[in-house]
């Protein structure tokens, strides 16, 4: 069952981009990715998963979070780079790849692509960019699924592509916590299925 399961995501994530292609978003264009919250009123300074729960434009993610059981990683000292869906990025997969994956025993998938969009360390916008134009206009990011993920200049926009060719552009970057940074992004980012 979850061989079939990864299966139909496979296929669903290789022809994302043919099912997007028809509305290729603005590359320019500002996604409106609402108002960050306050930080907690508390003692200690919050993480990112504090932030990420009390950010309006991520309850699509906080709830895979909580599926894949990774709030504790996200609340620990780190520290670590998210690069963060925002919900209208999640809005962009098919309704049924988002059911499925809201499916409980779908547990280890969702976990490995979340993972997908984190990094081992504390990485700002401008390091990224100073490091992509050091490579000649592209980077390769080892993300904690273990696998590559590739950073990008368009302009002076940043942009991260998957594997399968996925794009997804840092629309709000350098949201510094406690334990790390917070870069929201307008796509998803899908890894490699894994080969049994």
């Amino acid at each position: 069952m979850v061989q079939a399961t990864i299966f139909r995501f496979a296929f669903t994530f290789t022809a994302l981009p043919l099912l997007l292609a028809a509305a290729p978003p603005d590359i320019m264009a500002k996604p409106d990715v609402g108002e960050m919250p306050a930080a907690p009123s508390r003692t200690q300074a919050p993480t990112i998963m504090d932030i990420l729960s009390q950010g309006r434009d991520f309850s699509t993610l906080v709830s895979y979070i909580k599926i894949a059981g990774l709030e504790s990683t996200l609340a620990s000292p780190g520290p670590i780079t998210l690069f963060a869906p925002s919900n209208a990025a999640f809005e962009k997969l098919p309704e049924s790849a988002r059911d499925t994956l809201a499916k409980p025993e779908n547990k280890s998938v969702v976990a490995q692509i979340l993972s997908h969009h984190a990094l081992a360390g504390d990485v700002s916008a401008a390091e990224l960019t100073s490091k992509v134009k050091a490579g000649g206009g592209a980077m390769k990011l080892t993300t904690l699924a273990g696998q590559t993920i590739t950073a990008e200049l368009v302009g002076t926009a940043l942009f991260l592509v998957d594997a399968s060719g996925n794009r997804a552009r840092v629309s709000q970057a350098d949201l510094h916590q406690s334990n790390g940074t917070i870069h929201v992004i307008d796509s998803i980012l899908l890894p490699q299925p894994q080969k049994k």
